[in-house]
C-alpha cells in the first residue's frame, strides 16, 4: 500500500499483548455484528477490503530485526478476507484458533448470510488494536457496505483516517511539559504498582487446571446477557442520583456478584483479594484520525469480602478510586511500568505471563458505541443498506488464572453483557450462574435505588 507507514517498531503495550499471547490462552478480541436481512456477499467482501486498506496494522505481521527489535511489517499475500459460513448457527461464534503474528496478519473475519439473518464476526490479535479501535473498524465496514449497496451513497462518508498518525500512537497526548507536570502524580501511582505486585488475587474458583489442558476445540465459549432500555434508563438515573458514574455502579455490582458466586461455590475466605482488570482508554483529540491501534491501558481494582459486604460504602470507594485514577492520569502508570520492564535485563519477555493469576476477572466497558454514525436508524438501530444492525457483541480475551471476561456494550438503548469464559476451569452451568447472578444484582440494586428516590421525592 503506497500510504502505509510500515515498517513500524512495536510500542510497549503492543509488545505486552504479543508476549502475553499463548497457544493455550490466545490474546485475541472478538466482535460480532448481528443483522436482520441477508448480507450481500459481493458488497460485504468489497466493504471489508476497503476497511482493511484503511488500517495498516490489520494487514501487518511481526518480524524480529537483526538487533532483536519487534517490528510491524506489511503482509504482501494472504490479505484478510471474509470466510463465508454455509451452515450458520445464529447463537454460536465460529470456531477459532490462535493467531500467530509472526506468520500471518492479526485479523480474521467470518460472515453468515441467511434468508432473514446475517452476521459479521471479527477476531483480532490484541497486539493490533483495542476494543474501541475494533468498533471503529466495524463502523467503517457498515458505512462502506451501505455505499457498496448504493443506499444514500453520496451522504455517507467514512470517518477521517490518516495512516501516518500511527507513528504517534503511543504519545497519548503527552508533551514534555505535561509529562514533567504529571511526574509527582505518577510517583504516587507506585503505591498501586506495589499493591499489584505484593497482593495475590484469587481466581474465580480458586483452583484452576486450565494451564494443564490444551485450548478447547469449542473455543470461544461465550454467554450473552442484556438489560433492556427501561433498566438502562433506571441505571442512568440511579447513578446520577448517587453522584457516581454508570461504570462505578456496574463495577460495584460485579464485585458483589462475584463474591456471591464464589460463596455459593464454596470458594472464598474473608482475607482473599478479588481483583478486576479494567481497561481504560487513553484517547485524546489528537487521535481522532488514528487508524485501528491500541490506545489503552489497564487499571486494577481489588477488594476483600468485608469491603464488598458494605454495598453503599463499596460504591463510594469505587467512585473515589476511579475519579482519582482519571484526574491524575494514573491509567498511564501501567504503560510506564511496561516501559520500565523493557529496560530491565531480559526485557518484557522474561516477566510477562508467568502463570500466576493477576486478576480474578476482566470488566471492559466500551460505553455507547457508534453513537455518531451518519447511517439512518430504525428504532434506534443502525440501518446499513439492506441490513439492520440488531446487536453488537464484544468478547475480551482471558488469560491464565483469569477465567472470565465481560465486555459491556451500550447500543440502541440497551446494555449487552458479553462473557467469554475458559471452559477448562468453569463449566457452562457455572458461567450461566455467574451471568444470572450479575444481572440479578444489578436489577436488585436498581429496585432499591428507585424505591429510595421515590421515598425522598415523597
Amino acid at each position: 500500500m503506497p500510504n502505509s507507514p510500515l515498517p513500524l517498531p512495536l510500542v510497549a503495550f503492543e509488545e505486552y499483548m504479543l508476549r502475553d499471547d499463548r497457544p493455550k490462552f490466545p490474546m485475541t478480541i472478538i466482535l460480532r455484528l448481528r443483522f436482520t436481512g441477508r448480507m450481500d456477499r459481493q458488497a460485504g467482501s468489497a466493504a471489508l477490503k476497503q476497511v482493511v486498506a484503511r488500517h495498516p496494522l490489520l494487514r501487518a505481521k511481526v518480524e524480529t530485526t537483526a538487533r532483536g527489535r519487534l517490528t510491524w511489517v506489511p503482509v504482501e499475500d494472504n490479505f484478510p478476507s471474509i470466510r463465508w459460513l454455509e451452515a450458520p448457527q445464529p447463537d454460536r461464534l465460529p470456531l477459532m484458533r490462535p493467531i500467530d503474528l509472526f506468520s500471518e496478519s492479526g485479523l480474521r473475519a467470518w460472515a453468515t448470510a441467511g434468508a432473514q439473518q446475517s452476521s459479521l464476526t471479527l477476531q483480532v490479535h490484541h497486539a493490533v488494536c483495542d476494543g474501541k479501535a475494533l468498533l471503529q473498524v466495524a463502523d467503517d465496514f457498515l458505512r462502506s457496505y451501505a455505499k457498496q449497496m448504493g443506499h444514500q451513497a453520496s451522504a455517507i462518508e467514512l470517518r477521517p483516517c490518516a495512516a501516518e498518525t500511527l507513528r504517534g500512537r503511543a504519545k497519548f497526548g503527552l508533551t514534555v511539559l505535561k509529562t514533567l507536570r504529571m511526574l509527582p502524580a505518577q510517583l504516587s501511582g507506585l503505591w498501586g504498582v506495589w499493591k499489584f505486585l505484593m497482593r495475590r488475587p484469587v481466581s474465580l474458583l480458586d483452583a484452576t487446571e486450565a494451564s494443564s489442558g490444551d485450548l478447547p476445540l469449542s473455543f470461544p465459549d461465550v454467554k450473552v446477557g442484556r438489560l433492556d432500555a427501561n433498566d438502562v434508563r433506571r441505571l442512568s438515573v440511579a447513578a446520577s442520583e448517587s453522584k457516581v458514574t454508570v461504570n462505578d455502579w456496574l463495577l460495584r455490582d460485579f464485585f458483589t456478584a462475584v463474591d456471591d458466586f464464589r460463596r455459593r461455590q464454596k470458594a472464598t475466605t474473608a482475607n482473599q483479594w478479588i481483583r478486576f482488570s479494567v481497561p481504560m482508554s487513553l484517547r485524546h483529540l489528537a487521535d481522532r484520525r488514528l487508524p485501528a491501534a491500541n490506545v489503552v491501558s489497564m487499571v486494577f481494582l481489588e477488594r476483600k469480602r468485608k469491603q464488598i459486604a458494605d454495598s453503599a460504602g463499596l460504591l463510594r470507594n469505587i467512585h473515589a478510586e476511579m475519579d482519582l485514577l482519571l484526574r491524575r492520569d494514573l491509567g498511564l502508570t501501567f504503560i510506564f511500568s511496561l516501559l520500565v520492564l523493557r529496560w530491565l535485563p531480559g526485557g518484557m519477555a522474561k516477566r510477562v505471563n508467568n502463570g500466576c493469576c493477576d486478576a480474578t476477572c476482566v470488566l471492559s466497558n466500551l460505553g455507547r458505541v457508534m453513537a455518531d454514525s451518519p447511517l439512518p436508524r430504525s428504532d434506534g438501530k443502525i440501518v446499513a443498506g439492506n441490513l439492520v444492525l440488531e446487536d453488537i457483541d464484544f468478547f475480551a480475551p482471558f488469560r491464565d488464572g483469569t477465567t472470565v471476561t465481560l465486555g459491556l456494550v451500550f447500543y440502541a438503548g440497551r446494555l449487552q453483557f458479553c462473557m467469554q469464559y475458559d471452559s477448562r476451569s468453569i463449566s457452562e452451568a457455572q458461567a450461566d450462574d455467574l451471568m444470572t447472578t450479575y444481572l440479578s444484582k444489578i436489577r436488585s440494586s436498581l429496585d432499591l435505588a428507585c424505591r429510595s428516590i421515590q421515598g425522598n421525592a415523597g
